[in-house]
Formats: C-alpha cells, structure tokens, sequence
C-alpha cells in the first residue's frame, strides 16, 4: 500500500492543486480498504464513522473557502449552505495588523500619562517632606 501511495504521490506532482486531488483520492482509497476489511456490525458503528467531524480553522483559510463557494468556480455537484459559516463570520470581527498597532499604541500612551501623572504626586510629596525635614533640622540647631 505504500508503494502504491508513493506511486500515486510522485504521479500528482507538487502543485497545490494536484496535492488536493491526491489528498482526496488517498482518502476515497483508505476508506474503501478500510470498509472492505470491516465486517457489517463494524461497518454501523457510529462511534466509528460518525456524521458530523468538527475541526479548526484559520479565519483567513474560512474566507478564501466562502469565497470560492460563492464563487461560480465551485467545481461540486452541490454547493454547501453556509448560514452557520456567515453567521461566525459576521460575530468575529477580523482585526487588521494596523488597527492592532494603533491599539496598542493608545494603550501605551495611557500608561505614559498615568506614570507621568504618578511620578509628579510622588515629587510633589519629596518636596513636602523635604521641606518638613529642613523645618526640623533648623530648628533643632536653633536650640
């Protein structure tokens, strides 16, 4: 089987389009090789084969797919429904590396100023006790 994947592999080439084909293709022949050993009681076990498979994607990845659904590129017999899809999309907002930038920024610059604000109490009330000190020590040497 290995031989036959390396086969199949260095037929398909390095294009990305090709690499997806092969990955479907491997898939459809793991699966038939697969189901072919299962006896018919394995072959109903949902925990096996389940419906649904769930998996993570990058948001970019997300929108180059939704845009190729929509696309009339789509090369599927049947376009998929994507209101689930859109409507996380349209929750998270996609943040350009700009805006994150000037964020931060902003968040800097309120620090700044509250540290600034800080270090002129902290001077403020040196100077107090400075001078309470000065009051204290010329006293003491009047007596």
């Amino acid at each position: 089987m290995n031989l036959f994947i390396g086969i199949l592999s260095n037929l398909l080439g390095d294009n990305r389009d090709n690499t997806i084909a092969y990955l479907k293709l491997k898939k459809e022949i793991f699966e038939k090789i697969e189901l072919f050993y299962l006896s018919s009681l394995q072959k109903r076990n949902y925990k096996w084969f389940p419906c649904t498979f769930y998996y993570s994607v990058h948001v970019n990845e997300l929108r180059k797919f939704i845009s190729n659904i929509n696309s009339d590129d789509w090369k599927e017999s049947t376009k998929p429904i994507l209101t689930k899809i859109m409507k996380v999309m349209k929750d998270e907002k996609q943040e350009s590396g700009t805006d994150k930038i000037q964020k931060i920024y902003e968040k800097q610059e309120k620090i700044y100023k509250r540290q600034k604000l800080e270090a002129a109490k902290i001077q403020k009330t040196l100077e107090i006790v400075m001078k309470k000190l000065e009051i204290q020590f010329s006293d003491k040497d009047e007596d």
